[in-house]
């Protein structure tokens, strides 16, 4: 009897908790040959979960950058750029990832 408690309140603890992992996420960030005026250079870029701010990062020089945030359970994750004070950029968005290290690239959008 003692051990058939002890296995229920295990199952009671443990089986309700959320599924999460840490996502280590290595992007690039592309701009068009159009947009002489833009450097890639120390560029905001943040990504969103079902709202939330999850994650944020900025650029090296060439456009690489690491980011590393949380999934719980997420239905969206939406990335965003900051090239200019005031000015958000949306760049994709995921509904998920292949993998807990996936490589993506981003293309900044130009003005037409």
């Amino acid at each position: 009897m003692r051990k058939l408690l002890s296995i229920i309140c295990l199952t009671i603890l443990f089986g309700f908790s959320s599924y999460s992992y840490e996502c280590n996420l290595t992007g690039y960030l592309v701009k068009l040959p159009r947009l002489i005026y833009l450097s890639v250079k120390k560029i905001d870029v943040l990504v969103k979960g079902d709202g939330k701010l999850l994650g944020k990062t900025n650029t090296d020089k060439n456009g690489n950058f690491r980011l590393f945030f949380q999934v719980s359970r997420e239905n969206e994750f939406r990335f965003y750029a900051v090239p200019v004070k005031g000015d958000t950029v949306f760049l994709k968005s995921v509904t998920r990832f292949e993998n807990q290290e996936p490589r993506m690239v981003f293309y900044l959008p130009s003005k037409k």
